[in-house]
């Protein structure tokens, strides 16, 4: 029994230590299965033992902390995890002691390994317990990294979204197609209410008007708009939305679909346009009334890019040019700018250009070929949102002939205010020439040879106070008689006479206005302008030809005078002197007024006919026209004003030219040359007058109160060194009211004192003047001194 107990044992114990082997096979299995999971797990696993040591750590831990690939184990293995550098930063020591109690730990941490990876860890640690008593551990870890920072990188983008959300300076929405779900304090402000209520909750189209600028209803429009966002189709429009008080305004609104928890939304950006719209609007009024300005100015407006190419031209440019506008626009700016000046027009486009404003002078050419003075402005500015030049063009062609018009007056009255002043003082030389010649000729017998010397003296002298004459009219200083004028009759009187003149291979005819105006002037002026005019016309036709004269009435109105400076408005008569000769180029025509100027032969002319005609028209108030071309003749346009009064029809008194010698009247001679106050003495005397003489005023005061009523009459210089001969004629008068007066003087202008000596009716002799003269005047005051308008009508003699 005990054997077959033993064997039972033995037996037994064989048939346990199969179970064993095969129980142990069948754990080794799943140990070596278990084991296979835990190497290959994507998560990573960490087995503490009952002290809380690291006795285990898959591959995906070892990843996780850091472990070189080389090292069989990490340098935690087998140390308490509590006493881990990197388990004590993150707090989780006094958890971990929790587990010794049974409790499951689980959170996420920030984490630093051992090798000084940094890591976000999601983690779940689970507590090995058998009767109460703590056996050991098992630690999950995931690494949540990535995730965590996507989340806070959403978060980030949230707290973005919010400001800019909040912060926006358009309105914002999230809507869906029934309401608004979310808005912005923006929108509040923008659509005028208090709180999210009055906006969020509401249907799109409550905040429109019922229809739109374009007629289409607001909700059926706003519902398209909507439905074509949900869609996925973008949407971007302008709308007229409304207040909450109802007042409308303008807004550009977009619309962009968007998903969030499984649900579709849209957001609608709304931004308020109604300030843009009102400055787009000024701007198209703006817009409207340049191009109006650009359409109908009068100033040429011509646009170029900045190569100078014209890309835009106003009407007046294309009429200025002469080009069609199709036409102009294909052109460059060298193209209408004379050759002479187109560094003028480089210097433009360099100016401009550069940002800084141009105006300068130049001559551009027309279509035709014909050129004209234009001033330019020019400047940079944006056109069609690219910087372009702008240049406006003026026609100064009519500028450019008024200021020639101006300065050759200016010349002319330069010119003329030298030849008085000249004249003036050769007067005084030539008067005593004449005088004391005269005085000669009385005392030598006519067959004396010394006679006919004395004689070419007289005759050269006569010559000059010619000269000096014509220098007077020219220089409009010559005093004139004013009396009304028939110019036909004055015409008609010398047609005679200058038939004679002009020679017989020339023509001459006249074509005279039947019912004449009257002019008002001197007779004997206007006389010497016809004999000027139809002599200088002779000249021109050596070979023959024609001279035409023709009188016109003339109303000269306001259009004609802006293009002739000269002009004034009113009624003239216009007399014309027209030749078939030889004509003349422009630059002779201005110089033809000019005294001395001649194109004729040495001899053959003063070169002062037309300079008369000049000064003798403007004394007259008129004006003078010349039209001429080499070839085609001449024709010189005179201007007289009209007047209302008619001429009388009085026949001139001449006083014959024979000696009139005196009686023994006493005369007083103011004058303060010598030479000339020393020949009318001897002349005077010699011819029968008692002289007495003075120097000056007070001298001729001192003496005539002398002897005052011996004195028949008082012969004065116009200009003394101490006053004027008229103030001295007054003084006088109120001494003997009834003494004769007669002035002469050798100035001109208002020197000569002539309006009051002439108002007054004193008789009046120019300087040089003749012993005869001298005479005849004296005679003939002396005569009609109680009548001084007789004595005036009386005195129809030349002063030579």
């Amino acid at each position: 029994e005990a054997i077959a107990a033993q064997i039972g044992s033995i037996i037994s114990r064989i048939k346990t230590e199969e179970t064993l082997r095969e129980n142990e096979k069948k754990y080794y299995s799943l140990f070596k299965f278990h084991k296979e999971i835990l190497e290959q797990s994507p998560v990573g696993i960490v087995r503490l033992d009952e002290n809380m040591h690291i006795v285990y750590e898959n591959p995906e831990m070892k990843r996780l902390m850091g472990v070189p690939p080389n090292d069989e184990q990490s340098k935690a293995l087998g140390k308490d995890i509590r006493k881990l550098p990197s388990i004590r930063k993150t707090g989780l020591v006094q958890e971990l002691d929790n587990l010794l109690k049974g409790k499951k730990i689980q959170g996420e941490k920030p984490f630093t390994s051992m090798y000084g990876k940094k890591l976000y860890l999601s983690f779940i640690i689970s507590p090995i317990m058998q009767g109460g008593r703590f056996l050991g551990a098992n630690l999950l870890v995931t690494d949540i990294t990535e995730h965590k920072r996507a989340e806070e990188a959403l978060q980030k983008t949230e707290i973005r979204y919010r400001t800019l959300f909040d912060a926006a300076n358009d309105a914002i929405f999230i809507m869906s197609k029934e309401k608004f779900i979310e808005c912005n304090p923006k929108t509040l402000e923008m659509f005028g209410c208090k709180k999210k209520e009055d906006i969020v909750g509401h249907a799109p189209y409550e905040f429109s008007p019922p229809k739109q600028p374009d007629g289409k209803n607001s909700r059926e429009a706003a519902l398209e708009k909507i439905d074509a966002a949900l869609a996925g189709i973008p949407q971007r429009f302008y709308w007229k939305h409304i207040k909450k008080d109802g007042s409308p305004f303008d807004t550009e609104v977009s619309l962009n679909r968007f998903e969030a928890g499984n649900q579709v939304f849209l957001q609608a950006i709304v931004r308020d346009i109604s300030e843009r719209k009102r400055t787009e609007e000024a701007l198209r009024k703006s817009e409207e009334q340049y191009r109006g300005i650009f359409e109908s100015a009068t100033d040429a407006f011509l646009i170029f890019n900045l190569n100078g190419e014209i890309v835009e031209a106003n009407p007046a440019a294309c009429k200025m040019y002469g080009y069609s506008y199709k036409e102009l626009i294909k052109l460059s700016g060298k193209d209408i700018v004379h050759s002479d000046y187109s560094h003028t027009f480089e210097d433009f486009i360099k100016q401009v250009t550069s940002g800084n404003k141009f105006h300068a002078e130049s001559i551009d050419i027309r279509k035709d070929g014909s050129t004209f003075n234009v001033e330019i402005q020019g400047t940079l500015f944006n056109y069609q949102g690219k910087p372009h030049l702008l240049s406006v063009v003026r026609d100064i062609s009519e500028r450019k002939h008024l200021q020639e018009q101006l300065r050759q007056a200016q010349k002319m009255e330069a010119v003329g205010a030298l030849a008085g002043g000249v004249a003036h003082d050769f007067n005084n030389i030539l008067t005593g020439i004449q005088g004391y010649t005269d005085l000669a000729l009385m005392q030598i017998p006519k067959d004396d040879p010394l006679y006919q010397d004395l004689n070419e003296i007289r005759r050269a002298a006569a010559r000059a106070s010619n000269l000096t004459r014509q220098l007077l009219l020219f220089s409009r200083r010559q005093p004139i008689e004013i009396a009304p004028i028939d110019l036909n009759g004055v015409i008609q009187d010398l047609t005679k006479m200058l038939t004679r003149l002009i020679g017989e291979n020339i023509s001459l005819c006249t074509d005279l206005e039947s019912d004449i105006w009257t002019v008002e002037g001197d007779t004997a002026n206007i006389e010497q302008v016809i004999m000027n005019l139809v002599v200088n016309a002779r000249d021109a036709m050596p070979e023959g030809g024609q001279i035409s004269i023709k009188t016109r009435n003339v109303t000269v109105d306001k259009k004609y005078c802006r293009t002739h400076s000269y002009a004034r408005p009113g009624k003239f008569v216009s007399l014309s002197v027209q030749d078939t000769g030889i004509g003349m180029k422009e630059d002779i025509i201005d110089r033809i007024f000019e005294p001395f100027f001649s194109t004729k032969r040495a001899g053959q002319g003063t070169g002062l006919g037309l300079s008369v005609v000049y000064g003798i028209i403007k004394k007259h108030e008129g004006w003078i026209e010349v039209e001429s071309s080499p070839g085609s003749g001449s024709t010189f346009k005179i201007y007289l004003p009209a007047v209302s009064w008619k001429p009388e029809k009085e026949k001139t008194k001449y006083v014959t030219s024979k000696r009139l010698k005196g009686h023994g009247e006493r005369i007083l001679v103011v004058e303060d040359d010598e030479s000339v106050r020393e020949f009318t003495t001897r002349g005077l005397s010699q011819n029968g007058y008692v002289v007495t003489t003075a120097k000056n005023a007070q001298e001729a005061i001192k003496v005539f109160q002398k002897n005052k009523a011996n004195f028949n009459l008082v012969v004065s210089d116009v200009v003394l060194p101490d006053e004027t001969g008229p103030r001295l004629a007054k003084r006088l008068r109120k001494l003997k009211p009834d003494i004769g007066i007669l002035f002469t003087s050798g100035y001109s202008g208002e020197k000569s004192n002539w309006q009051t000596i002439q108002q007054n009716g004193y008789p009046y002799l120019q300087k040089p003047y003749l012993l005869t003269n001298l005479l005849k005047v004296i005679n003939e005051v002396l005569k009609n001194k109680c009548n001084p308008e007789l004595v005036r009508k009386g005195l129809k003699l030349k002063s030579s």
